[in-house]
Protein backbone atom coordinates (compact mmCIF):
# COMPACT_ATOMS: atom_id res chain seq x y z
CA UNK A 1 0.00 0.00 0.00
CA UNK A 2 1.43 3.79 -1.04
CA UNK A 3 1.65 5.64 1.98
CA UNK A 4 -0.07 9.21 2.91
CA UNK A 5 2.08 11.52 3.41
CA UNK A 6 2.60 14.80 5.59
CA UNK A 7 3.78 17.92 4.91
CA UNK A 8 4.65 21.13 7.10
CA UNK A 9 7.11 23.52 8.80
CA UNK A 10 7.88 22.97 12.31
CA UNK A 11 9.71 25.67 14.34
CA UNK A 12 11.20 25.78 17.58
CA UNK A 13 9.78 28.58 19.49
CA UNK A 14 11.20 27.76 22.50
CA UNK A 15 14.24 28.84 24.70
CA UNK A 16 15.69 25.18 24.84
CA UNK A 17 16.52 22.55 22.66
CA UNK A 18 13.83 20.09 21.74
CA UNK A 19 14.21 16.43 20.48
CA UNK A 20 11.25 14.97 18.34
CA UNK A 21 11.39 11.36 18.78
CA UNK A 22 8.26 10.29 17.19
CA UNK A 23 4.72 10.69 15.92
CA UNK A 24 0.79 9.16 16.28
CA UNK A 25 -2.17 9.74 14.78
CA UNK A 26 -5.85 7.97 15.77
CA UNK A 27 -6.67 7.94 11.94
CA UNK A 28 -3.34 5.81 10.74
CA UNK A 29 -2.32 2.51 12.24
CA UNK A 30 1.67 3.82 12.48
CA UNK A 31 3.94 7.10 11.37
CA UNK A 32 7.31 7.24 10.04
CA UNK A 33 9.72 9.82 9.02
CA UNK A 34 11.03 9.21 6.06
CA UNK A 35 13.81 11.00 3.92
CA UNK A 36 13.79 11.24 0.11
CA UNK A 37 17.33 10.63 -0.53
CA UNK A 38 18.70 13.40 -3.07
CA UNK A 39 15.59 14.56 -4.10
CA UNK A 40 13.62 11.50 -5.14
CA UNK A 41 10.47 10.18 -5.34
CA UNK A 42 10.66 6.54 -5.44
CA UNK A 43 13.55 5.75 -2.60
CA UNK A 44 12.94 6.61 0.62
CA UNK A 45 14.69 6.20 3.50
CA UNK A 46 14.01 6.30 7.70
CA UNK A 47 15.12 9.50 9.24
CA UNK A 48 17.44 9.11 11.99
CA UNK A 49 15.62 10.14 15.48
CA UNK A 50 15.92 12.14 17.31
CA UNK A 51 15.79 15.26 15.59
CA UNK A 52 16.87 17.73 17.18
CA UNK A 53 15.90 21.82 17.36
CA UNK A 54 17.52 24.30 18.93
CA UNK A 55 15.85 27.67 19.75
CA UNK A 56 15.05 29.50 16.42
CA UNK A 57 15.25 26.30 14.44
CA UNK A 58 12.76 25.04 11.57
CA UNK A 59 12.57 22.13 9.63
CA UNK A 60 10.46 21.68 6.79
CA UNK A 61 9.01 18.30 5.77
CA UNK A 62 7.98 18.94 2.14
CA UNK A 63 7.60 16.67 -1.30
CA UNK A 64 11.55 15.86 -2.44
CA UNK A 65 12.96 15.93 1.63
CA UNK A 66 11.86 14.68 5.26
CA UNK A 67 8.59 13.92 5.13
CA UNK A 68 6.09 11.54 7.76
CA UNK A 69 4.60 8.75 5.74
CA UNK A 70 1.27 7.50 7.58
CA UNK A 71 0.23 4.08 6.79
CA UNK A 72 -2.86 2.26 6.80
CA UNK A 73 -5.84 4.50 7.29
CA UNK A 74 -8.52 3.85 10.01
CA UNK A 75 -11.46 4.91 8.11
CA UNK A 76 -11.88 6.90 4.33
CA UNK A 77 -9.39 9.75 3.61
CA UNK A 78 -10.73 12.30 1.76
CA UNK A 79 -9.42 15.60 0.52
CA UNK A 80 -10.32 18.60 2.55
CA UNK A 81 -10.15 16.54 5.55
CA UNK A 82 -8.18 17.55 8.69
CA UNK A 83 -5.65 14.76 10.14
CA UNK A 84 -4.21 15.41 13.59
CA UNK A 85 -0.84 14.18 13.94
CA UNK A 86 0.76 14.05 17.94
CA UNK A 87 4.36 14.88 17.73
CA UNK A 88 6.31 12.90 20.42
CA UNK A 89 9.47 14.91 22.23
CA UNK A 90 12.09 13.16 24.16
CA UNK A 91 10.88 14.28 27.75
CA UNK A 92 7.45 12.80 27.33
CA UNK A 93 5.79 15.65 26.00
CA UNK A 94 3.81 15.81 22.93
CA UNK A 95 2.15 18.47 20.76
CA UNK A 96 0.00 18.59 17.60
CA UNK A 97 0.06 19.11 14.04
CA UNK A 98 -2.88 19.43 12.00
CA UNK A 99 -2.94 18.98 7.96
CA UNK A 100 -4.96 19.51 5.77
CA UNK A 101 -5.50 16.13 2.88
CA UNK A 102 -5.28 17.14 -0.48
CA UNK A 103 -5.01 14.62 -3.56
CA UNK A 104 -1.43 15.24 -4.88
CA UNK A 105 -2.14 15.84 -8.44
CA UNK A 106 -4.68 18.37 -7.82
CA UNK A 107 -7.11 15.91 -8.91
CA UNK A 108 -10.62 16.60 -6.88
CA UNK A 109 -12.56 14.32 -4.38
CA UNK A 110 -10.31 10.95 -4.93
CA UNK A 111 -11.21 8.67 -2.33
CA UNK A 112 -9.08 6.37 -0.43
CA UNK A 113 -10.29 3.05 1.43
CA UNK A 114 -8.65 1.20 3.91
CA UNK A 115 -7.44 -2.24 2.69
CA UNK A 116 -10.26 -4.23 3.57
CA UNK A 117 -12.97 -2.16 3.56
CA UNK A 118 -15.18 -3.31 0.09
CA UNK A 119 -15.32 -1.90 -3.42
CA UNK A 120 -12.75 -1.27 -5.97
CA UNK A 121 -10.81 1.84 -6.94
Amino acid sequence: MIPSLAYFRLENRGVETVSLTGARSDRYARVEFHAAPDGGVFMMEDLDLPLRLAPGDAIVFAPGGPHLALFTPSGWVNPDDVVTIQLQLDDGRSFAVECVVSDMLGRPAMQRRPPDSPGTD
